[in-house]
């Protein structure tokens, strides 16, 4: 009995220290510590100055082992998303277009406020589906192994797959709890988390932060920024790149006439002006000379006056 009991301590601190060797960190959560396995990122030689990572993942679906292996980013948890609100413009807003049709038409299958599930995509990845926290959640709404597999989720890291998966999720908390901010309590800290704390948002910052962030992302799409949630990236191209104006020969044949005869006016304005000038200076010129044959009458028939007297 002493040996078994013996073995089996030593084969556990093996084990232990097996999986010790094997850890790439840790992480705390609920108190307790977490080791965070190396097969999640790994460094893939590369000879950019920003190596690519390999992020792994194990899914067992319907009692189907499923291994998958893709190219990745790896964030801290709680950093795979927006972190702060900010509108969407840039890159997030291009990676937002192109999945607004796939997201739109999921959360209306499931009965989820489109707005509160852009919100949670915003906050959770910001669009990016190859996007992989450091506890393993993966992709466009973070789903964990075991979470995709409950899902039935064959591959987290398809865009659709992904959002189907993560909004049944959603839509069934929302189902139990009512509300959005406790769905979204669970959807981040589990359901057996918020029935411990009597069906309220847990005590935990992440949570409650989590909670508050997708609450204000969800009320901007609601009013502020619902235009974003119906467009395309065409809609983006051609507000960037305006239609360039195109009249038609008739058009600018038109135009041409239309301006040859405003020139034409103006030419003869001009005559006229010039004619009614040419006239004004010889009404005065005549004016003048008048005046000067007036002069000279009025000065003879002095000097006959004068004249007159001195003889007389």
């Amino acid at each position: 009995m002493m040996r078994k009991t013996l073995l089996l301590v030593l084969l556990t601190t093996l084990f232990y220290n097996e999986s010790q060797a094997r850890s790439c960190g840790s992480y705390v959560k609920n108190g307790k510590k977490h080791l965070i396995p190396c097969s999640l990122g790994s460094v893939l030689q590369s000879s950019s100055p920003n190596p690519v990572q390999s992020c792994r993942a194990q899914i067992t679906v319907g009692g189907r082992t499923i291994n998958l292996q893709n190219r990745c980013i790896v964030r801290p948890a709680g950093k795979t998303g927006a972190t702060t609100i900010t509108k969407p413009e840039g890159a997030r807003l291009e990676r937002m277009l192109s999945l607004n049709a796939t997201i739109n038409r999921l959360a209306d299958k499931y009965g989820v406020e489109r707005a509160l599930a852009h919100a949670v995509i915003t906050v959770e990845s910001a669009y990016r589906a190859n996007v992989v926290s450091s506890k393993g959640a993966i992709g466009l709404m973070q789903l964990m192994p075991a979470t995709a597999g409950y899902l039935g989720v064959e591959d987290p890291f398809i865009p659709e797959q992904n959002i189907d998966g993560g909004l049944r999720f959603l839509a069934e908390l929302k189902r139990e709890f009512q509300t959005d901010e406790l769905a979204l309590a669970a959807y981040n800290a589990g359901p057996n988390a918020v029935r411990r704390a009597g069906r309220a948002i847990p005590a935990y910052a992440e949570t409650q932060n989590y909670v508050q962030r997708v609450i204000a992302y969800r009320d901007k799409y609601r009013e502020e920024w619902k235009e974003y949630l119906t467009k395309t990236p065409a809609d983006a191209e051609s507000a960037t790149n305006p239609p360039v104006e195109n009249n038609s020969v008739e058009d600018k044949t038109d135009i041409a006439k239309s301006d040859g005869g405003a020139a034409a006016a103006k030419s003869e304005d001009k005559k006229e002006s010039a004619a009614n000038t040419a006239k004004s200076e010889d009404k005065k010129e005549s004016a003048a000379n008048t005046a000067k044959s007036d002069d000279k009458t009025d000065t003879k028939q002095n000097s006959k006056a004068k004249t007159a007297k001195s003889s007389n």
